[in-house]
């Protein structure tokens, strides 16, 4: 593997170099670094002309990042704010001898045994969210399903630093990032279409949003929730 910094049009780009077949594009999040990954002989035209070709994408991508808003890092302590679907609450600890979860208008209570650990805490949650995560995609995915006739063979829950979502068009499976679940409900459901019609079209062109734009044409009050909630 080869790794090296490369400068363009004021982007810093990481190139990684390695034994693959195809260029792959990343701008990640929190700080929006953009990486590259190129086959081991690729000319250094042919990736010079890749990143001429989405340098204005990457510009575009790294200003939505940097413009997202930041939660504080949680300690699972009183007063903490607990996202769930696009929503704030305010968290409320209280010590009981069974571990319980319970969101209500604006709050959540999470009661626990006294001196519970912050891994244990967090633990409660992440399983929590999983399981009303994966409630929500079975209802989106089939009533997707239902209305485009398109299929998916599996879909997951990933910690995903730079998508929302990804799909393979040959295996029709889907992957899902984690932190939907502190999203809009909306952007869960755009997601889901999102990827069950890249199984239609790949890349993201005029057909693919014509049919975005005719399944959803609220696509686009998905789209900045995800980037401004």
């Amino acid at each position: 593997m080869i790794s090296f910094y490369k400068e363009f049009m004021g982007v810093s780009i990481q190139i990684i170099k390695k034994p693959i077949r195809s260029l792959n594009l990343y701008v990640k999040p929190p700080q929006a670094k953009v990486i590259i990954t190129a086959p081991l002989h690729i000319r250094e035209e042919a990736l010079e002309r890749f990143i001429n070709e989405k340098i204005e994408w990457i510009k575009q991508k790294q200003k939505k990042i940097l413009l997202r808003p930041q939660q504080a890092e949680l300690t699972y302590q009183t007063g903490d704010m607990i996202y769930l679907w696009g929503k704030k609450y305010l968290l409320t600890l209280e010590n009981n001898t069974k571990t319980n979860l319970c969101f209500y208008e604006n709050t959540v209570v999470l009661s626990t045994r006294p001196g519970c650990s912050l891994s244990f805490k967090a633990q409660i949650f992440h399983e929590y969210y999983i399981q009303v995560l994966q409630a929500k995609i079975k209802d989106y995915l089939l009533h997707w399903e239902q209305i485009t006739g398109l299929r998916a063979s599996q879909i997951t829950i990933k910690n995903m630093t730079s998508q929302w979502g990804s799909c393979h068009k040959s295996t029709k499976k889907i992957s899902i990032n984690f932190e939907l679940v502190k999203k809009n409900l909306l952007c869960l459901e755009c997601v889901i279409l999102h990827e069950l019609l890249h199984f239609v079209e790949l890349r993201h062109n005029q057909h693919f949003y014509a049919l975005l734009d005719k399944y959803m044409p609220n696509w686009r009050e998905a789209e900045y929730h995800l980037y401004n909630n």
